[in-house]
């Protein structure tokens, strides 16, 4: 995956919130598969050069139901590294997973923190596909 310095993620990630982009994130324990994880779908309703906060108060999506409004906040300074890339990046021996990303995300940024990353996905609009 191509890194990206911390200056050139928090660039995405404003392009991000100012275009009110639909994120698909998720956070897992990536030395253990059996460790943690979790999804959810948002928009960026804070950003600072510290964190992100990605929630879902502001979305409009019918098939949610209030109960199930959630978030997560991922810290930008803490981060180990961070990864940018899209379908075109997908190993040609991963032909399934290059099709579904190209039919569903624009781009993926990963931040990465020791054991754990945080995956920020931002899905296709429908203008895109």
């Amino acid at each position: 995956m191509p890194d990206l310095g911390f200056e050139e993620a928090l660039l995405v990630l404003r392009g991000w919130r100012d275009e009110r982009r639909l994120i698909h994130f998720h956070v897992c324990d990536s030395a253990d598969a059996n460790g943690f994880t979790c999804f959810g779908l948002g928009a960026i309703e804070e950003l600072t050069e510290e964190s992100v906060r990605i929630d879902s108060r502001n979305v409009n999506a019918p098939e949610m139901l209030s109960g199930q409004k959630h978030g997560c906040t991922v810290s930008l300074r803490r981060a180990d590294w961070f990864a940018l890339w899209d379908w075109r990046d997908v190993p040609p021996e991963e032909q399934l997973m290059k099709e579904l990303l190209q039919d569903s995300y624009d781009v993926i940024l990963t931040v990465a923190f020791g054991r754990g990353r945080c995956v920020l996905q931002t899905l296709r609009r429908s203008d895109e596909l």
